[in-house]
């Protein structure tokens, strides 16, 4: 009787991880370029979606409220009703991409400062993609 050799393969779990792979790459580089031009930006509202500032605001009471207004750059007056619609505002902004956000940081830079060291390092990350 002859043994057979069994052959020892990888399996394929049939996932396109390209597409994620090609994402976290694309927050790195961000997250890179944000390191170096020296942007520290923290969400003020500390949530992701409305449905969570929905929730959070109705367990709040005015005083936090106004907390997290002065923290998101809103002047915190006004009643409880009017405060809160002024925090969603503000939140619905804050995630379309508001005035006070960077938006985008031009690829040819050389314009400011073609031979200083922050620029070549902008040019390696650029380089990178």
């Amino acid at each position: 009787m002859a043994k057979s050799k069994k052959k020892i393969t990888d399996t394929i779990h049939g996932k396109d991880e390209s597409v994620t792979d090609e994402l976290q790459a694309k927050v790195q580089l961000q997250k890179d370029i944000n390191e170096i031009m020296g942007i520290k930006k923290n969400n003020p509202y500390k949530v992701n979606s409305a449905r969570e500032l929905q929730e959070t605001l109705s367990s709040m009471n005015l005083s936090d409220m106004r907390e997290m207004a002065v923290a998101a750059g809103i002047f915190p007056n006004g009643n409880r009703t009017v405060l809160k619609k002024k925090l969603e505002r503000g939140f619905s902004e804050y995630m379309r991409g508001g005035s006070e956000e960077i938006k985008n940081i031009p690829i040819n830079n050389n314009l400011r400062a073609p031979n200083s060291d922050l620029q070549k390092e902008i040019d390696a990350i650029w380089a990178k993609k």
